[in-house]
């Protein structure tokens, strides 16, 4: 079907540049987009080939997976825009879905400036769930009974709640309490876990949540085989944003050192484990000065609320 689409493009290239050389623009960026949506798909499509013939998601690249973890969102998001413009008539979409690019296109189609509005907007959402998240924290370290590691979880949310960074060694220090009692992914409960999931933006679905935060766990280790400092700027700004710290504001190699001190953590973490790498977003990034920049200011009821 994509395939049958850009060749519709292609043949419909020239009727356009001649009598809409108005909305040429629109077009290019779309055929643009279509091009690196095709190539995406591509790769997904020999992924799964590849899954379904035994291959194991360590054997992949980073780009093959995170093509594999982002093009079904972005296929079913431009599903209407793939069957309306191919029939008749159908390219009149093309303006409409561009006046609306946050909902009708996937980030294929956007400018580097909407990749970066867009971005920015959908973490300021979950970083709205990192409080929450922090009391949760702090509300089940009473039923640690292990006194010494109830006291690094609990010194390590007083940091968080004071906007203080917790170190790598702190949060590896408590590795264990996520592997069982009382953070693992299958103890907490549906409340805890909707605010985690929300944090990164995943499905809501435990099973669901689970597959995705391990694909997150093998392309972190596909991107350390790789080498952090050879990923390209916008690469970076990505990958920063998934693992929700906001990049704007912070240099190359700052940005770098954060990837580092992430995979410090998940380079540490399997299966068992991986309830840690669904805490990390709140652990590494809730403190960071342009993450709190995003932070929607408490109105006064809020603040009296708090305080009693």
């Amino acid at each position: 079907m994509v395939k049958k689409q850009m060749d519709f493009y292609k043949k419909s290239e020239n009727h356009v540049v001649l009598r809409y050389p108005k909305v040429y623009k629109i077009y290019h960026t779309f055929k643009a987009g279509m091009k690196g949506f095709f190539h995406d798909f591509k790769i997904y499509y020999r992924v799964i080939t590849e899954l379904w013939g035994g291959k194991d998601l360590s054997d992949f690249s980073r780009v093959e997976l995170e093509v594999y973890t982002h093009l079904p969102k972005a296929f079913w998001r431009l599903t209407p825009l793939l069957v309306v413009s191919g029939i008749p008539f159908g390219s009149s979409v093309f303006p409409l879905a561009y006046m609306f690019p946050r909902f009708l296109l996937s980030h294929h189609f956007w400018t580097p400036e909407q990749r970066i509005q867009f971005y920015t907007q959908d973490l300021k959402k979950q970083i709205e769930h990192y409080s929450p998240i922090i009391q949760s924290l702090k509300f089940h370290s009473r039923h640690i009974t292990d006194d010494n590691l109830q006291k690094k979880i609990r010194k390590i949310v007083g940091k968080l709640e004071h906007n203080v960074l917790p170190t790598t060694d702190e949060i590896l220090q408590v590795k264990s309490l996520f592997n069982g009692s009382p953070y693992h992914i299958d103890r907490i409960s549906i409340t805890y876990l909707r605010h985690l999931a929300k944090s990164y933006g995943m499905s809501l679905r435990r099973k669901k949540l689970k597959q995705s935060i391990l694909l997150l766990l093998y392309t972190d280790k596909a991107m350390v085989k790789e080498g952090i400092p050879t990923l390209l700027n916008d690469e970076l700004e990505r990958a920063c944003f998934v693992r929700g710290l906001n990049p704007i504001g912070l240099r190359r190699e700052e940005r770098i050192t954060f990837l580092i001190r992430w995979t410090q953590i998940s380079q540490n973490i399997d299966e068992s484990s991986i309830s840690l790498l669904l805490h990390s977003p709140v652990l590494l990034t809730s403190a960071q000065p342009t993450n709190l920049s995003l932070k929607k200011k408490k109105s006064r009821w809020q603040k009296v609320s708090e305080e009693t």
